[in-house]
């Protein structure tokens, strides 16, 4: 079967080759579902590379203008500000997503910061 949310190809690098751990959101969908299962069941990697999962209202800002990227996600949903970033002065809301915390070994290499999956791809 299918799963809906893909990485790019940046982030399967990041994973495998890198050996780093990455934090991939995905909306929230709008009925409550348990994280973990939901994310090892919706993004496009082995379910056991996936440790943890976790709602979060994550802070974003839109995506003005023409974008060149085939990130959807991020065009659709705003890029992510993180922590050490001043919003001050930007348009920001919060978006609810799942968060992944995703990893192929069990000591990665570093850990790379919160990032939508790259793509949606509905089910038929």
């Amino acid at each position: 079967m299918s799963k809906p949310f893909k990485l790019s190809n940046r982030q399967r690098k990041e994973l495998g080759e890198r050996g780093s751990e990455l934090q991939i959101a995905i909306p929230h969908p709008a009925h409550d579902v348990e994280p973990l299962e939901y994310a090892r069941q919706s993004i496009d990697v082995l379910g056991r590379w996936i440790h943890d999962a976790e709602v979060i209202e994550l802070t974003v800002q839109p995506m003005f203008g023409s974008v060149a990227s085939s990130d959807v996600l991020p065009t659709c949903f705003g890029q992510i500000l993180h922590e050490d970033e001043d919003g001050t002065g930007l348009l920001t809301y919060q978006v609810v997503a799942v968060v992944a915390t995703i990893c192929q070994t069990k000591k990665p290499r570093h850990r790379l910061r919160t990032q939508w999956a790259a793509r949606w791809e509905p089910l038929p």
